[in-house]
């Protein structure tokens, strides 16, 4: 007698559904994924681990790019929000209710992840080998031993027990989504999603950030979107929709004006720093103010963004989206995760023609380098990542004691 899978294909479907699906939100996290690059652009200066003292006002493009030079690392925050507002969107109601299993949550999260993270892995695994063999050191990320391997095999490379960054390091936040994962899906299956339960584990989260700076970080975000999820069901009822979406649209652009001329400017920085400066019980003022501006942008900024897009695509829903919005929301797993990879072929393709590193600060370079990684996560999305992910959910969700069969009952 086949053993049923208590879940069936169409839930599942109807979840991940194209109905489902905030292209808009999709999109905007393929361009918070390409503002990483930015970010790690530095990386290309580095002599072997060693972190380079490069101006980041002389890098390709700087005066039209500075933002995501200078912020590009708050992407990370972005994603969690984004995920946390997408998960309890789409998927707590079907925990709650116990038509999604933790088996086939874990399933259709595996199945989305690990192809392209395994990948990546013996990617970077040979090419910092190679690194190491020609020039007796690693570059950028130093702990690329067995142990650390071993680490990243389990998606566990953030978990604490790591002595750094390793491999393919920007996985660091995948790492950390797992155990996010973990405690959302306990939440929703105890029905503890409550707005209260999600500001309680906003505030664990905060405390967390003292103590584990990475899970605390993730903590914050992530709940604060799930926060953000059940204020977005109750606007899509409001009778006043049209006002919060015009209200919403000023706030948010008049908040993206300070923050892009804050990042240029830096006046509220500055005049922060000389009224704290002044209270001599403020040991470490930058420390501070680096957190302030991580909470503004977790807490404020990109909560009130995200609500107010999803709010805009659900009164104005596609029929039919832009092929390119469809595109950027699909690679955006894709160009996270090959932009480091990426990287070391540039590196070792420099080194071997004999040019040195100054041929990143071309605005060429970086263009080239953009239209590659694009390319790239494009073909891997669609001839690798795709088909492994279609593969592994008709495979593992799929049980018979008998014989294997696609029906799921």
């Amino acid at each position: 007698m086949p053993i049923c899978v208590r879940t069936n294909l169409s839930i599942m479907s109807n979840v991940l559904s194209p109905t489902s699906r905030l292209y808009c939100l999709d999109a905007i996290r393929g361009l918070a994924a390409v503002s990483v690059v930015f970010w790690h652009w530095q990386n290309f200066f580095y002599k072997g681990t060693v972190t380079p003292s490069i101006d980041i006002s002389n890098l390709p493009l700087y005066p039209i790019f500075f933002i995501f030079y200078e912020c590009g690392y708050m992407a990370v925050d972005f994603f969690f929000v984004l995920s946390g507002f997408i998960f309890f969107e789409f998927y707590s109601s079907h925990i709650a209710a116990k038509r999604i299993g933790l088996r086939e949550f874990f399933v259709l999260r595996f199945s989305r992840l690990y192809p392209l993270h395994i990948a990546t892995l013996l990617i970077v695994l040979a090419e910092q080998a190679y690194i190491h063999y020609t020039s007796g050191a690693y570059f950028v990320y130093a702990h690329n031993d067995f142990y650390h391997f071993v680490l990243n095999i389990f998606l566990a490379s953030n978990w604490g027990l790591q002595h750094g960054y390793s491999f393919n390091a920007p996985i660091w936040s995948v790492s950390i989504e797992v155990i996010l994962y973990i405690q959302f899906f306990v939440i929703c299956r105890f029905k503890l999603n409550s707005v209260l339960g999600l500001i309680s584990m906003l505030f664990i989260g905060l405390i967390m950030r003292s103590l584990y700076a990475e899970l605390g970080r993730g903590m914050v975000a992530f709940f604060m979107g799930g926060a953000i999820s059940s204020l977005y069901l109750q606007m899509r009822k409001s009778a006043h929709k049209e006002v919060i979406l015009k209200s919403l649209a000023y706030l948010v652009s008049g908040l993206m004006i300070v923050v892009i001329a804050e990042v240029r400017l830096h006046m509220i920085e500055s005049t922060a720093r000389h009224l704290l400066s002044s209270m001599t019980a403020i040991s470490d003022i930058s420390r501070l103010i680096n957190r302030s501006q991580w909470l503004f942008a977790t807490v404020v900024l990109f909560p009130l963004f995200i609500l107010w897009f999803a709010l805009l695509e659900a009164e104005n829903r596609f029929n039919s989206p832009p092929r390119w919005l469809v595109i950027l929301g699909d690679i955006s797993y894709s160009s996270y995760l090959l932009h480091f990879p990426l990287q070391l072929i540039a590196v070792i393709a420099i080194i071997s023609l004999g040019f040195g590193q100054i041929l990143f600060l071309s605005p060429l370079a970086l263009i080239l380098f953009l239209i590659i990684l694009l390319q790239l996560s494009y073909v891997s999305y669609r001839s690798f990542e795709r088909p492994a992910q279609k593969w592994l959910r008709r495979t593992l969700l799929t049980i018979d004691t008998n014989k294997k069969t696609d029906k799921v009952h």
